[in-house]
């Protein structure tokens, strides 16, 4: 899948921890650390103890494994993100997925799949 998806632009992915690291072609990490148009941006699979990136001038946590959309603020990191899931319904009745973009402003979409 992540070949496919690299045919349309660059990709950076994390694993799940359900995930089977043999199903992959490649290592993925379980978080990373991005630097995306001069925003820092730390991918989680499981949302990490948030009060541990106070002082770390994080602009955007985007962290998953609840399945749940949710965006959120907090002192800590100015905007937190949890995709959902494409694949389990939640209270918006399907799957869900969100699209980050980056630019002058930060703005995110959760959308339904």
């Amino acid at each position: 899948m992540l070949e496919e998806l690299e045919t349309l632009a660059p990709v950076d992915a994390v694993r799940g921890v359900l995930d089977d690291p043999s199903d992959f072609t490649r290592e993925l990490p379980l978080s990373k650390i991005l630097n995306v148009q001069g925003y820092i941006v730390a991918v989680h699979n499981q949302r990490p103890d948030i009060d541990s990136f106070k002082g770390k001038h994080i602009n955007v946590l985007v962290s998953g494994n609840t399945c749940i959309p949710k965006l959120l603020e907090s002192e800590a990191v100015p905007l937190l993100l949890d995709p959902g899931s494409p694949t389990v319904a939640s209270k918006h009745g399907r799957g869900t997925v969100m699209l980050l973009k980056l630019d002058k402003l930060v703005s995110s979409y959760i959308m339904r799949v």
